[in-house]
């Protein structure tokens, strides 16, 4: 099954500052496991989404990831002139992997005592990110 989502995708320096942008289709060539992770490519920033329509509200930009609830990891891309697609990973992501970015996520939006914070599965990080969406 191939999903279509909309992609907005920026011709600038920095995805969060567009100088101009443009709206491209990409296609999600596998069936996530809801809801996912949505990720920049640094893990920098997190966001929960639970179904697709949600995933299609968001702007996306290359580098972005999918992590599903089983752990894999989907990364937006494109080579040379082809159309933007989700390349899935050939491996999941380690939850070692993830609870450090998931940590450094935390210190930016100002949380205290990160080093505390321990998740031992994708679950885990998905209602970490619940939680902070929240705060």
């Amino acid at each position: 099954m191939s999903y279509r989502v909309k992609i907005v995708t920026y011709l600038c320096w920095s995805p969060k500052r567009p100088l101009r942008s443009s709206v491209k289709v990409a296609n999600l060539t596998f069936e996530p496991q809801w809801p996912v992770l949505l990720s920049d490519s640094q893990g920098g920033d997190f966001s929960l989404i639970n179904n697709l329509l949600e995933l299609e509200e968001h702007t996306l930009w290359l580098g972005c990831r999918l992590i599903d609830s089983l752990g894999r990891v989907s990364i937006l891309s494109q080579t040379n002139a082809t159309p933007l697609y989700w390349h899935l990973a050939d491996e999941l992501i380690s939850v070692s992997v993830l609870n450090n970015e998931l940590k450094a996520f935390a210190a930016t939006l100002g949380l205290c005592c990160t080093s505390k914070l321990v998740i031992r599965s994708v679950s885990d990080a998905q209602h970490l990110v619940l939680w902070l969406e929240q705060q």
